[in-house]
Parts: C-alpha cells; structure tokens; sequence
C-alpha cells in the first residue's frame, strides 16, 4: 500500500494550537544550522526492544547531545532510528531542556511498549501530545520518532508539543525482530507553518521501501518544496530497495526544491548478532546550480567530516558524512526562497563544527579521519608536493595515473571522475577511503599504485627520461598542478628557473594504448583560440609497463631544423630496471 501523509495541521487544530513559526520551514533568506548525531554502539535486539545494550554509555552520549543541541540552538536537531533512549528524554523533559521557539528537534528514539508508552506521556500532562490512536494490532513494540517543537495556542499561550509518529513498515530480514514484532503505524505526518510553502517529512528506514512516486505526491512536491529526513539503522543502507526513493525523487520531480537528509549509525556498530557494520553512509542530497564546490569550500568541509561527490546520473549534489561516530553541525539554506530571497545563492552544506566522543563527553574535533593518510602508508613513503587542499591531492593522483579525459578544462572538480558518485550512489573519492565496496577500493587502489611506481621507480631512475624533459633528471618533484601552470604539469624542477612537465604513468598497457593517450592529450590541449598546442604537449610523457614488466614512455621529440611536421609521436623503451 502506498506511503499516505497526513497535514500536521488538523492534529495541531484539534488541540486548539497555532502552526508553528519554524524557522527550517520559512522562505527567508536565513540559512538554517543543523545538529545531527551518527551514533555507534550494540544493538542487542528482544522480542519487546530494539535500543542500546549498554545504557548507560548510551545515556551518556545522548545527555551530552541534547545538552549540545540546546548551548549551540540549532535550528534542526536529528539523530538516526532507534538511537535516543526515552530516559534522556525524560530528563530533558523534566530539566526544562526543549527547543526554542522556532527551533525543531526530529529524534529517532529508541523502541517502546504500549504500555510504557502510556506511562511515559502521562507522566509530562503539560506537553502537547500528538499521535495516532495506538494501533490495535499484532506485535510487541512501537519505532518512534519525535518532533519537539514550541508553538502558541488559539488563546496565544505558548506550549511544547511533541509529535509522535510510529513507524509503518518493518525491515524484513532485519535483525532487531521488526518482522515480528513490531506494531504497525499507520500515519506519517508531514509538518508545515501557516503559509503551507516548505515541508518536513520523516520516512524512518524502511518506509521508503514502500515509497511510490505516483502523480499526486509528485504534483505535491512539485508544488512543496520539502525536506526529507530518513533516520536508520543499517549496514546496508544503500541497498537497492532503500536508495530507489532518492532516484525516483530526484530523476522524476522538480527536485531543485527538495532536499534529502539522510542519518545512519556509525560504522563499526554492532546489530544482534550480524558482523559491525562497515557503513555509515548518512548525507545531504540537494540541486543548486549555484552550490559552492570551491576548492576552498571543498577542503574545509573535508577537514570537518563531509565529503563532495557529484550524482551525475541524477545531477544532483551528494555530500557524505564521515563514517564514524560524531556529532556534526552545519549550516545550510532553504530548499526554496520567496521574494528577493530567490536571488540568494543556496551554496549547499557548510560544516561548522565536529564532536567526537572521548573520556565520557563530546570533545571538540579539529579534523575527521577520513583514512586517506592510512591508506597512503600501505603504498611506501609516497609524497605530494604542494598539496594545500584535498583537491590538490585529487587532481594530483588523477593526472598522475591517467584516470581521465584529456581537456583544457579536466581540472575542474566536477570533471574529475573521483568526484563523481555512482548511479548506486558509491563515492569514488580518493581522499575518502571509507567506501568499501570492491569497486571503489580498486578505483582507488589504481591511481596510488600508478602513482607509487611513477615517483619510487620511474621517476626515481635518470634512464627513464626521454630527451623531452632530460634537464628535469635528478631534478624533479611530483607536485600539485596549479592554475599558473594551466592544470598541466604535475612534474617540477627542485632547481629554479626549470619548467615543468606533465608525466603520466598508465600501468600496464599496450603500448599503443599510451600512444592514443597521449594523442587525446595533444589534441585536447590544441583549440581554435590558442595555437600552443604544440608547446603544450612537448613536455608531456606517457610512461607504461610491457608485457614483461618493462618500462616504456610516450613523447614527442624534440624539434630539429629538418622536422617534419607531421612527425608522430616517438614510443621507445627504457633500460630495464
């Protein structure tokens, strides 16, 4: 049966309460800040709770975020499915520690009984409590998820409200005993202000699995613009059947004005009896044509544990989070403006600050581990030279290695293929290690160990350089192209005064495969407004591996008065090594 949702705004009338003044729901020009948690832990799932198995170091956690989600008053406040035990909760609630009034908390929290659920509102009669009838059906416990908020009665009071809503649809096959237990929920509430513009929305985990895109919801997002939160707890969480509502969102709407939020426990968590998931996966999906993916930009979200990928097939933008466990804020705009608004530029996530868990409380985080240093060991002392930012170490592997199409312009972020995202949305980037399917490995894999060979054994012996660039022998250091060098040369002279020259090392390749590389070089570098194409590749090589392990480059001689112009490119080998 299709996901049905419900307008907040009759619950909110029939308790006599005003739609409330959210500042993540206005049209304005101010961006919104968001707090969001990927926690890590065991999960030891019963026939009547799925939650944490060590509670008081969850409590603790959960404690120290709700005490963080009230110092930095974020204006959107979010943890994954399962994760807020309802004793923090409690104790917010008892502590007067709730959002202010137009701030919005969406929590996933941990299972609950009917009847401890009962008990618990009971025991807060001065909260506004909003939930469907408690299903009369099968199972042992509810999924939850709250949205606290503070709005003003019909009378002009002001009141906190939480809105309940239980989820729909089990994980089959899951292991935390959803299949059997749960008791269903019917309703999934969509909240609004008053001007019913911008939407919010929660499909806990598997309800996307019933998601369908059909002509009224399409023509309702189409109108909406909307933001979707999809709180889980998976280690799979981009499966085929969960990810299949973002492409329907995104290949078949007028998706610009939607924006999807997407928070996941940590890698290395633990569900019953199932291996620590390797996952973390939690991002922000959005369209701009405006988004920021300066280098700048790119390198500080980077330090702060959020990784840029470009979802071609869908153009739109992915940012991932870190796959380990913080606590992240960032600051984003509204999935649509209104008024003079519209002009504002929507520059996609800025992460503001970052939380790890340490010695019983959040410690602040200079930088996220995102393993690229690690994995950079494996491969022997490599080094790159001028690298400032982590797209110098992108563009700087890429070239190296090969890994793309020649053009004037293959630099820019979004023409590098390490920055695109999969059609399943898998994260090719090469300075964010923790994908771990065997593609993205390879994918990465390959230009470190082109790019290894290339500096500790090609580079490394004088016989290997064409008389091109002999004067760079013994005399040279791979280095981040730059923009005053046109993005060509990745190979400089320690010596001033020396220029610079592009080396490409491609593996093991038939020779006449770096010759039509090379050929794609020269030609790309060639244009009707610049006639240096000649000059451009002169100092270009193309070093290869035959068949039997030997050395080969690519080149272009050096000029002599009896040249011919049509002259091809030279393909010689080197000594052994």
């Amino acid at each position: 049966m299709p996901i049905q949702f419900t307008d907040i705004a009759g619950p909110f009338a029939e308790k006599g309460l005003k739609l409330p003044n959210l500042n993540v729901l206005t049209p304005d020009a101010r961006a919104y800040e968001v707090l969001a948690i990927q926690p890590a832990g065991v999960i030891a799932p019963r026939n009547d709770f799925v939650g944490h198995a060590n509670r008081e170091a969850a409590k603790n956690k959960f404690a120290g975020f709700i005490a963080l989600a009230v110092e930095k008053s974020a204006d959107l406040v979010l943890c994954p499915e399962y994760s807020c035990p309802w004793e923090v909760l409690e104790a917010a609630l008892r502590q007067g520690k709730f959002p202010a009034a137009d701030k919005l908390w969406a929590l996933g929290c941990e299972s609950i009984t009917p009847a401890k659920f009962r008990e618990f509102i009971a025991s807060f009669p001065d909260v506004v409590w909003i939930h469907e009838e408690l299903p009369n059906t099968a199972g042992d416990f509810l999924g939850v998820a709250c949205y606290l908020l503070k709005t003003e009665s019909n009378a002009g009071a002001v009141k906190n409200v939480i809105v309940v809503q239980f989820k729909t649809v089990p994980m089959a096959g899951h292991d935390t005993s959803e299949a059997d237990h749960l008791i269903r929920g019917q309703k999934i509430y969509f909240l609004r202000g008053q001007n019913d513009y911008i939407r919010f929305v929660t499909l806990i985990c598997s309800e996307t699995l019933e998601f369908q895109l059909d002509q009224n919801l399409a023509q309702q997002i189409d109108q909406h613009p909307s933001i979707i939160f999809h709180p889980q707890l998976t280690g799979d969480p981009n499966n085929a059947a969960a990810r299949k509502y973002r492409n329907d969102l995104y290949s078949n709407t007028c998706s610009r004005d939607l924006e999807v939020i997407t928070l996941n426990w940590a890698r290395g968590t633990k569900i019953g009896d199932q291996a620590q998931t390797r996952y973390g996966s939690s991002a922000v999906f959005m369209k701009s044509d405006k988004f920021d993916h300066s280098d700048v930009r790119l390198h500080q979200n980077h330090l702060r544990g959020i990784y840029y990928c470009n979802w071609q097939i869908n153009r739109t933008r992915l940012c991932l989070f870190n796959f380990d466990e913080y606590v992240f804020h960032f600051r984003t705009q509204k999935p649509r403006l209104l008024g003079q608004a519209v002009e504002l530029r929507r520059t996609g996530p800025e992460m503001i600050n970052l939380w790890h868990w340490q010695d019983e409380s959040w410690q602040v985080s200079t930088v996220a581990n995102d393993g690229f240093q690690n994995l950079c060991q494996l491969f022997g002392n490599l080094s790159f030279d001028g690298c400032q930012t982590v797209v110098d170490y992108e563009r700087l592997l890429t070239l190296s290695a090969g890994k793309l199409e020649p053009s004037l312009d293959w630099h820019k972020v979004d023409k590098l293929n390490s920055f695109t995202a999969e059609a399943d949305e898998r994260s090719k980037r090469l300075t964010f290690v923790h994908e771990a399917s065997n593609d993205s490995v390879d994918f990465r894999n390959d230009h470190l160990s082109r790019y290894s060979r290339l500096q500790r054994l090609i580079l490394a012996n004088a016989n290997n350089f064409p008389p091109c660039i002999e004067n760079l022998k013994d005399n040279w250091r791979l280095s981040a192209p730059k923009e005053e060098g046109e993005f060509r040369f990745n190979l400089q002279g320690i010596s001033p005064g020396v220029s610079g020259a592009t080396a490409v090392f491609v593996g093991h390749r038939p020779p006449n495969e770096a010759r039509e590389l090379w050929d794609k070089f020269d030609k790309a570098w060639r244009n009707k407004e610049n006639e240096r194409g000649e000059e451009r590749s002169r100092r270009l090589v193309i070093w290869y591996e035959d068949a039997e392990g030997n050395p080969g480059h690519v080149y272009k001689p050096l000029a002599t008065i009896t040249d011919d112009p049509e002259m091809q490119t030279s393909i010689t080998k080197s000594e052994r090594q």
